[in-house]
């Protein structure tokens, strides 16, 4: 009678268990606490962790993430968002905690896991584990769904357009030509006040474009408006 056998994986190798893969987002002034990322990754070791750089951009992580964990950076949200992937909020600190709210509206809304600031790493542990444990709407990612809007675009210029003509409107009738001189760079060519206006309202007019053209497009303000860039100094609104 035979005795004993031979594993496969004795002569092919232990077979690797896929890991979860999960992206660690931060914006340009870093974490407040800047051993948070690797603490997190020891904390959770079933996720590869991968943060985007030069040769793994934002976008191709994103597309095939299972978890995140993103500050509450408007730029960050919105490409969570877009991809849909369940998410950690950690927000950092910033002059009026907008980061902060933002973080608890999520929360409170059930889109993403929103912490408080100065969250450890524990708290963004226990945060990844109540995601991959599944069980709620954030957990797939399908929450995000509510903070993507059809439009936003085109309303998001218009309050700028609009906004900025007021502003013109109460320069033009609250305050003296030097004044108005000062705020729209025209005046240091010498140029009447109704010049100041016409170049204030083109302003905002390109601003309003500017602002579709960067979104929709992507390329900028010359795609936006027709034209270049205005320079420092050439009569435009900086």
């Amino acid at each position: 009678m035979p005795r004993g056998a031979f594993s496969d994986a004795t002569s092919r190798g232990a077979q690797e268990i896929p890991r979860l893969r999960g992206v660690l987002l931060v914006g340009g002034e870093g974490w407040d606490d800047a051993e948070l990322p690797g603490a997190v990754e020891r904390a959770v070791p079933q996720v590869h962790w991968r943060t985007p750089d030069a040769d793994h951009p934002v976008e191709v992580l994103l597309a095939t993430a299972d978890v995140v964990v993103t500050h509450a950076g408007q730029n960050a949200l919105a490409d969570v968002a877009a991809f849909g992937v369940p998410a950690v909020v950690v927000p950092q600190e910033r002059p009026f905690d907008e980061q902060a709210d933002t973080a608890r509206a999520l929360d409170d809304a059930g889109i993403a896991r929103g912490l408080t600031l100065g969250a450890t790493a524990d708290e963004v542990a226990a945060g990844i584990r109540e995601l991959l444990a599944g069980g709620d709407e954030r957990s797939t990612g399908r929450a995000w769904a509510r903070w993507c809007v059809d439009g936003a675009v085109d309303r998001a210029a218009d309050v700028i357009e609009a906004t900025a003509r007021g502003g013109v409107a109460d320069l033009a009738a609250e305050t003296d030509a030097d004044d108005l001189g000062g705020a729209v760079r025209g005046s240091r060519h010498g140029i009447d006040d109704v010049a100041r206006a016409g170049v204030a309202e083109r302003g905002v007019r390109e601003a309003g474009g500017a602002a579709r053209g960067v979104v929709e497009g992507g390329s900028g303000w010359p795609a936006a408006t027709g034209a270049e860039a205005p320079a420092l100094g050439d009569g435009t609104l900086q």
